[in-house]
């Protein structure tokens, strides 16, 4: 027993819609090139983001996380810290 998925069905198209199809294409690959610019200027933006992101520096001596602070958030000096 073959089984027939949804995506080997062939569809009949009669020769009125294929002329309805055919007058807008020209309107659909409008549209899909200008969704294609859009998601490149999206692309690009991500890119950009990204890059800058990893360009941050920290300074030397932050590298080390699980260091004890030297002082508050505040900048008050935690006593015994250093």
């Amino acid at each position: 027993m073959s089984e027939r998925n949804e995506f080997s069905a062939q569809v009949l198209i009669s020769p009125e819609q294929m002329k309805v199809i055919a007058g807008w294409e020209q309107e659909f690959l409008s549209i899909f090139k200008q969704q294609l610019q859009e998601q490149m200027k999206t692309n690009e933006l991500l890119t950009a983001l990204i890059q800058s992101m990893s360009d941050e520096q920290v300074d030397d001596d932050d590298d080390d996380d699980d260091a004890e602070p030297l002082t508050y958030m505040d900048g008050t000096p935690i006593n015994g810290g250093g």
